[in-house]
């Protein structure tokens, strides 16, 4: 099953990074995001490393929505053998792959 933000939180999409990685944390989910930024700021670094979240982030941030869930679509089976992997970790997803943006090897 998908839920979106705004069937978790509602019509307030003013929650921070922190607080929904905390919250999919908790509750055992993975995590689909535009933002790869997440593993550039210091807060957000901290409570990905304090989880064992695992997020699949959308490589191009100017995509359209459809075309990121065509990019999802397309590498599903790639995201799936990831999953089975503990987190945390952030993979970013391309067009035709996913590559391994946090923590660093």
């Amino acid at each position: 099953m998908v839920q979106t933000m705004a069937e978790v939180y509602g019509e307030d999409l003013a929650v921070s990074d922190v607080r929904w990685m905390g919250d999919a944390d908790a509750a055992g989910w993975v995590a689909l995001t535009k933002d790869e930024r997440i593993t550039r700021r210091p807060n957000e670094q901290e409570a990905l490393a304090a989880s064992r979240l695992r997020v699949f982030a959308i490589g191009n941030q100017h995509l359209t929505g459809p075309e990121m869930a065509q990019y999802y679509v397309t590498n599903i089976n790639r995201i799936l053998r990831r999953c089975r992997k503990p987190g945390p970790f952030v993979d970013v997803v391309y067009r035709d792959s996913v590559v391994r943006r946090w923590p660093k090897s």
